[in-house]
């Protein structure tokens, strides 16, 4: 009965697909060159990923071949779509040390969804759940209760 929007876009559209379509296919050769932990610890460390997780990273590249990787993440922001009305309420969250586009696509959330409310995680990254876990549930439980969201995070 509750939504909260974290790590999310809206649908890509135009030149920032295609910049996106030209970074994938540039990418590619590169991403090939690494093993599995190689390009797990890439991953890791351009997200903030925190070291107790960097060893799951590696595992999981196993699984998902460069070629994948980049058709993922190409459908994933074309085919996004975005409510811009919503029965529950919403919550966008972004971390502030997230990308500028990052930040643009949450404000974009929130301005677009009706009613919606945005908060910023100071400190936090795009991963901000994992680098701080105990906000994110303290974030979670007063969103779901209807009580005042912590006081340290910052408007959107």
């Amino acid at each position: 009965d509750h939504v909260i929007l974290s790590g999310t876009a809206t649908r890509f559209g135009g030149p920032l697909m295609a910049a996106l379509r030209l970074q994938m296919v540039l990418s590619e050769p590169l991403l090939r060159l690494l093993s599995p932990s190689q390009l797990g610890s890439l991953v890791a460390v351009q997200f903030g990923i925190p070291r107790a997780y960097r060893p799951a990273m590696g595992e999981d590249m196993k699984r998902l071949p460069p070629a994948a990787m980049a058709r993922f993440i190409l459908a994933t922001y074309a085919d996004i779509t975005t409510p811009t009305r919503a029965r529950q309420p919403v919550l966008v969250a972004v971390g502030k040390k997230e990308t500028p586009v990052a930040k643009w696509m949450a404000k974009r959330l929130r301005q677009i969804i009706v009613g919606a409310r945005g908060v910023m995680v100071p400190g936090g990254g795009h991963v901000w759940n994992l680098q701080h876990p105990m906000l994110f549930n303290d974030v979670v439980r007063a969103w779901v209760r209807n009580e005042p969201l912590p006081a340290r995070l910052l408007p959107l």
